[in-house]
């Protein structure tokens, strides 16, 4: 799960940082709070989603990332034409197109002191501790099939 290399990550001062260079240390622009960046996690994913909405840079994220939409947090593989997605500026944009891409290449994603949102192209991206809660959620409301029980004992 993760962004790829060239994403650009919004820093605290306003400036932007291609997230292969961010540290750990870093401080970033969150959703209304700096958050402090304290892990940084290596992948690899064949894949990836490339989601383009008006007037900004496409993002290239895996399946499993969550973003910020109009309704709520969504996982990235979730989000189709017409969503509307959080911007750095607050507004919403909506999504044009998103395509599967070939990536085979490392992803990057940011674990910060404290759970939040921070910005990846200028959308509205969930940290690293949001996207294991949203897995966790998803798990503990996902029912288990029904066994069937058999004849005589039902």
């Amino acid at each position: 799960m993760g962004f790829a290399k060239d994403t650009r990550v919004t820093m605290a001062d306003g400036s932007w940082r291609y997230i292969e260079h961010i540290a750990i240390g870093d401080r970033i622009m969150g959703d209304g709070k700096i958050l402090v960046v304290t892990n940084i996690l290596l992948g690899r994913d064949a894949t990836l989603l490339q989601i383009q909405v008006k007037s900004a840079s496409p993002i290239k994220l895996s399946p499993n990332s969550v973003v910020m939409t109009s309704t709520g947090v969504k996982q990235a593989c979730e989000v189709g034409c017409g969503d509307a997605l959080q911007c750095e500026d607050g507004r919403f944009a909506i999504v044009q197109e998103v395509e599967a891409i070939k990536h085979d290449d490392i992803v990057y994603h940011l674990g910060f002191d404290q759970k939040g949102l921070h910005f990846a192209n200028g959308i509205a991206v969930g940290s690293f501790e949001m996207v294991q809660e949203f897995r966790v959620l998803r798990s503990d409301t996902e029912q288990p099939p029904a066994k069937r029980l058999p004849d005589g004992l039902a």
